[in-house]
């Protein structure tokens, strides 16, 4: 039995898609709070003109977690002639809703709406964009914050979600190619989560470790076309540790840094020191 076998058992147990069964319930509540966000907002006055699922599972890079808490990454589109010019206010109006259909520790995030509902392990991140012609601008600003603070900022996820996707410059067989993208990106998810404590996986968003192995992927055969996800996962690592993200600011503590690349081009890593050892 070869070391690939190991791997594509491995990447079967930790995998997770939008329409799998163990996501059922997950997606079940995502539609019910969508529809009833939707609802709020059109009697507000600025009705949901579009929506889509976000993160892993739209980029088909998701895992089954470890803690066992799922995550429902929506975001919810309103036309910019009927936005509120403060755009904390449709976010208050998701606070409200998760309220009242049992979420805790819900709360307004600059970039989106949080919170978990602890009866089915479920964790939600709603984020609120007004659309203007074809650009995109997200909702940033916490709950009480000024108009200093707070501002519709232009963002462009669904630009990201295509770059993510794209295998247009893949060599060989595209599909095969992309498919060696997306595990890497699911085995070293699961690395983190098993390597740091909680409070230095909070830090390390997946989006940075997607972008870090989009940017420098690369993919492995043998010369009859059979996938090496070892040497693959090896030449990337190399790839993406030589590639600048990493500072050492003390002996055996680094900082990460790893920007969007697009709109609005920031860092996906909150700033934090982690140690690898």
């Amino acid at each position: 039995m070869g070391i690939q076998t190991y791997f594509d058992k491995f990447h079967d147990k930790i995998k997770l898609g939008r329409e799998d069964d163990a996501y059922r319930k997950v997606r079940e509540k995502d539609e019910s709070i969508k529809k009833e966000i939707s609802s709020e907002f059109k009697d507000a006055g600025y009705p949901v003109t579009e929506d889509f699922i976000q993160g892993s599972l739209r980029t088909h890079t998701g895992i089954k977690p470890i803690s066992g808490d799922y995550d429902i990454d929506r975001a919810l589109v309103i036309d910019e002639i009927n936005a509120p010019e403060n755009p904390v206010i449709p976010k208050k109006k998701v606070l409200d809703v998760l309220n009242k259909r049992g979420f805790k520790n819900a709360k307004i995030k600059k970039p989106c709406v949080t919170a978990n509902y602890i009866q089915d392990n479920i964790h939600i991140d709603f984020a609120i964009y007004k659309k203007i012609n074809e650009c995109y601008y997200l909702a940033v600003g916490k709950e009480n914050s000024d108009y200093t603070n707070r501002i519709w900022a232009d963002a462009d996820p669904i630009k990201l979600i295509d770059w993510i996707n794209d295998k247009s410059y893949y060599y060989g067989n595209e599909d095969t190619t992309l498919s060696q993208f997306r595990r890497l990106v699911r085995y070293l998810k699961r690395w983190r989560d098993e390597t740091f404590s909680d409070a230095v996986t909070s830090k390390i968003f997946s989006i940075g470790l997607t972008v870090m192995v989009k940017e420098q992927f690369r993919c492995s055969f043998n010369d009859d076309g059979i996938k090496q996800d070892l040497q693959s996962l090896y030449d990337n690592v190399v790839e993406i540790l030589n590639a600048g993200y990493f500072t050492e600011e003390q002996h055996g503590c680094y900082r990460v840094n790893v920007d969007l690349p697009v709109q609005p081009r920031q860092d996906t890593v909150i700033p934090a020191n982690f140690s690898f050892s």
